[in-house]
Order: C-alpha cells, then structure tokens, then sequence
C-alpha cells in the first residue's frame, strides 16, 4: 500500500468491534481542540474486500487521505471503523501505511456485544431468526453478517500488538464507558499525548441498542431519518441543540424499544463456554480481569 501520494496520514485509529461503544467515543473525540477526526466515521479503508459487502464503495488512497485535509498542523489526526479489529489484514496494512500510529481498541463482554449486535441487525430487517438460531447458522453467512466470530478479541487484538507493539494498542472497555465515560475519555487522550484535562460533553450516548417495537419499524425508522435529513440540518441550524436532540429522541422512541428481552439463560452459557479461553487470554494480554464476563 506504497502509493505515490501526499497528504496528511491519519495518528491512530479506533478500531474496536461494533457495538462496543465506538460510535459513541468517536464523538467524544471530534470534541478536543487537539484532535482531528473526519466527518465521514467506517472509512474501513484497510479492511479484507470479503469481510465488507460487494456493493461496499471502496476509497482509493487519495479519496482516503482527503478525508484528513482539514486537520490543523497542531491537531492529531485519526479515524474509527469497526472492521479493522476482526480484518486479518487490516493490522499489517495499517503498519505499512502509518508504521508509528497508536490503536485505540474498545471492547464489550462478547456475549452481550453479540446480541447487541444481533438486535441492531434485527431493526434494520436484515436478521428475521431467533438469537439462537441465528447463531446456529452463523458460518452460511458473510462475514459482516457474523455475530459470535468478531467476539474472539484476544486473537484480533494479537495481531494489532504484533504490528504495532503493545505500548501502541490501547484496550478500553464498554463498561467503563458507561459507568465514567469523561474518565475513560481522559485514559484515551492520555494514551493519544493530547490534553487529558480538557472536559468533552459526554451527556449524549449514540448509537443506542434497542428493538423495533413491530417487525418493520427499525427499517420505517432508518428510512425516515435518512430522508429527513436536509430537514433536520435545516432544524438544527436555527433551533437550540436540546431541542433538536430532544425531538429527535422522541421520533425514535416511537419506533424503538431502549430496552431488548433478555437473552436465553442456555444460549448465553453456550456464549461464554465459547468465549472461555479467549477471555482468560485477553486478561493476559491487558492486565484487566475480566472475570464478570464468564457469569
């Protein structure tokens, strides 16, 4: 990936699974004065061609780097695409690419991040199965549509040490997320060498899990906003941001349950059974017991 081009290269990366609260910490990001992210978050430019869908728009070098034209010279540049993490050659080409970038890795209990992922596929129409049968069948679908596969971190995050070493990978946690998420904002900017006193708004919490209250309202929703958007910029250009937010939230709770019914008692061991190994490695490589995992 040595092609003749010029332009600014991203720093780091956030390459966590999906559901892991990426989309969120992405937004936290874009708010230091000293970092710069583009507008465009899952450029997934470095990911294997089979793990995204055939009619995924690929970006050739120059449409990539264009992506960081804005950032300032005294600003660090990165990106966040959810695929990176589960690609096995997206660490090796990021290297190549940015050879002293540092890797910013959140993750989720496998389990509940499988599930939640697996609602998320449910709103949007893609999925019609039972969680379990789902699952079941996970190796005939394509790898993006894989729940259970993109959970075995410690392997992924291998690879991503091994490119990068282990002083350059930072491993952060949902849970820590959601229970502090301005200190788990200020490790990361500590980790990233910008300001780590600087205060982000982390009240708004995107990207939230939920389930569509009737079979079709994920898709009736999605559609919505999508087409509404030249009218929700045209809103948010002239009413205050609660506002906007709060409209916005309420258009969504018509349509979207926040809360999921609880995963199968016998799938979820089945789950953390598979899990086991990976998980005992995982606390190897990041120090962090993870033992309310396995229960």
């Amino acid at each position: 990936m040595r092609e003749a081009d010029t332009g600014r290269r991203p720093d780091f990366y956030v390459v966590g699974a999906p559901k892991c609260g990426t989309t969120s910490l992405y937004q936290y990001l874009r708010q230091h004065p000293q970092v710069f992210m583009p507008d465009r978050k899952e450029p997934h430019y470095f990911t294997d061609a089979h793990q995204l869908p055939s009619s995924y728009p690929r970006m050739d070098v120059h449409e990539y780097l264009a992506l960081f034209a804005g950032a300032l010279e005294d600003q660090i540049a990165g990106e966040a695409s959810v695929t990176y993490l589960t690609s096995t050659g997206a660490a090796a080409r990021m290297q190549e690419f940015t050879p002293a970038a540092r890797i910013v890795v959140p993750l989720r209990n496998p389990v509940d991040r499988a599930y939640s992922e697996y609602w998320n596929s449910r709103r949007a129409g893609m999925q019609h199965l039972s969680f379990a049968d789902a699952i079941a069948e996970e190796s005939q679908r394509d790898p993006w549509r894989r729940y259970v596969g993109k959970g075995y971190y410690a392997q992924h995050v291998g690879r991503f040490i091994e490119a990068f070493g282990a002083d350059a990978v930072h491993v952060c946690f949902f849970d820590d997320l959601v229970a502090d998420p301005r200190l788990l904002c200020r490790g990361v900017f500590s980790f990233l060498g910008v300001d780590p006193s600087v205060e982000v708004d982390t009240s708004t919490v995107y990207n939230r899990g939920g389930a569509p209250r009737w079979r079709s309202a994920g898709v009736l929703h999605t559609a919505i906003a999508r087409r509404a958007q030249p009218v929700r910029r045209a809103m948010e250009a002239v009413l205050p941001t609660r506002l906007t937010l709060a409209l916005r939230r309420g258009f969504r709770r018509l349509m979207i349950r926040a809360d999921v019914p609880p995963m199968q008692a016998d799938t979820r061991r089945h789950l953390q059974q598979l899990y086991a190994a990976d998980i005992e490695q995982l606390q190897r490589i990041t120090g962090t017991s993870l033992a309310h995992w396995l229960v």
